[in-house]
């Protein structure tokens, strides 16, 4: 997907804006390293649905591997290379190409090697954050946008998750 604006009217001092184009450049500079300084071919899709397969594989069918921002993605991706690889379809060669972004049963289910994003951390902290708000602000009027813009946010990690296997 396209990277999302920048938008400030609403930012949080010490808060980054978008998670997906910091999911996207961190991946971006994760391969670049890993391929020795060159640049990995990015492929843009209207959304991660698995219906935007077929343009990547077209894009670049001759990839030497596929990191999805999405399991729905590699499974369709999958999909394409054993169909038209049937050397590597049959051999499951397939699993070694392909990278999933979310962990889901899908891909579990489906083999494919998929990160889990811990969305459970960036909900417990969202929760964490509005309890806090609450607490601070129990029997007193609500602050104006200008004060809740400057509100300290509480300095947790937030670590993505761990690279799932999936039995592959």
């Amino acid at each position: 997907m396209r990277h999302e604006p920048n938008v400030t009217e609403f930012r949080i001092r010490g808060v980054r804006p978008s998670l997906r184009n910091e999911r996207k450049e961190a991946i971006r500079k994760a391969l670049t390293r890993f391929n020795s300084g060159a640049q990995p071919k990015v492929i843009e899709v209207d959304d991660y649905n698995f219906s935007h397969a077929l343009k990547v594989w077209q894009a670049k069918r001759q990839a030497d591997a596929y990191v999805c921002l999405s399991d729905q993605l590699a499974i369709g991706l999958a999909h394409l290379l054993q169909v038209s690889c049937p050397a590597i379809g049959s051999s499951g060669g397939w699993r070694d190409r392909l990278v999933g972004f979310d962990n889901s049963l899908l891909a579990q289910a489906s083999g494919i090697a998929s990160f889990d994003q811990g969305l459970h951390l960036f909900g417990k902290l969202a929760i964490n954050e509005l309890c806090r708000f609450f607490e601070r602000f129990r029997g007193k009027n609500w602050p104006g946008p200008d004060q809740t813009l400057r509100w300290p946010i509480a300095k947790q990690p937030l670590v993505p998750g761990n690279l799932a296997t999936n039995g592959t």
